[in-house]
């Protein structure tokens, strides 16, 4: 099972690892099964799970494509790209302007 997890920086999926009578545990910490929040949540950071559909987790997935995606855009050397590919990059960003 997978859940849909939230907290104040986003959200993310985890998968459900064991099940107790009262809590729900992932790789990365437990969750009571009553409302859903983490036992290591605190005032500042409520972290908050639900079961994920498969709408979370197509749109956490495509949101961290689009992060990747564009993480290797900020880290790419354009001086070692052509005339040539640098025309159709600015080609490809002037049609979304």
């Amino acid at each position: 099972d997978k859940l849909l997890v939230r907290n104040s920086y986003g959200e993310g999926i985890e998968t459900v690892e064991r099940i107790t009578k009262t809590l729900v545990f992932t790789r990365y910490r437990a969750y009571r099964i009553k409302d859903g929040y983490s036992m290591s949540s605190d005032k500042w950071n409520h972290i908050h799970a639900d079961i994920a559909t498969q709408e979370d987790i197509n749109r956490i997935i495509k949101a961290n494509t689009r992060r990747k995606n564009i993480q290797f855009c900020k880290n790419t050397n354009y001086d070692k790209l052509t005339d040539s590919q640098l025309e159709r990059i600015i080609s490809i960003i002037n049609d979304k302007n």
